[in-house]
């Protein structure tokens, strides 16, 4: 089934985030299920924002799409804060 180690793969990392809730919600001085609703609406983000990038980047060669994606969103060290 085309696809099947996608759907795999977000079960897995769905489960995983779960699993790692209430640490973020200690780590930010927050409740377990404010950290569910932060959750709920990164994941409907990307699920709108994705494709929607997608669809407007499409027509642009890649070194101009990294180009824009960096400059819009700019690499940082990894556990460095804004």
């Amino acid at each position: 089934m085309p696809g099947s180690g996608g759907r795999i793969f977000m079960m897995a990392s769905g489960g995983f985030a779960l699993s790692l809730m209430p640490e973020m919600a200690a780590d930010l001085g927050t409740s377990t299920p404010r950290i569910g609703y932060l959750v709920t609406v990164f994941a409907r983000a990307m699920a709108v924002g994705g494709p929607a990038l997608l669809l407007l980047l499409a027509r642009l060669t890649p070194r101009s799409t990294v180009l824009i994606l960096f400059a819009t969103f700019p690499p940082r060290p990894a556990g460095q804060r804004p």
